[in-house]
């Protein structure tokens, strides 16, 4: 009993996991956020990050 509900888990995890992965694979706007984030970063290294001194 316990083996069928942990697969019905797993199961469900894969389900979940692989609609989430089309959701994201098929919009048009994919990382479309990725600029804002390399920004920070490379401010962050640079040292001209808000917050840090």
């Amino acid at each position: 009993m316990r083996d069928r509900r942990v697969a019905l888990v797993w199961a469900a995890f894969v389900v979940v996991a692989t609609v989430s992965c089309v959701l994201v694979l098929t919009r048009d706007n994919r990382l479309s956020d990725l600029h804002i984030y390399y920004g920070a970063l490379s401010d962050l290294h640079a040292g001209r990050y808000a917050g840090v001194q």
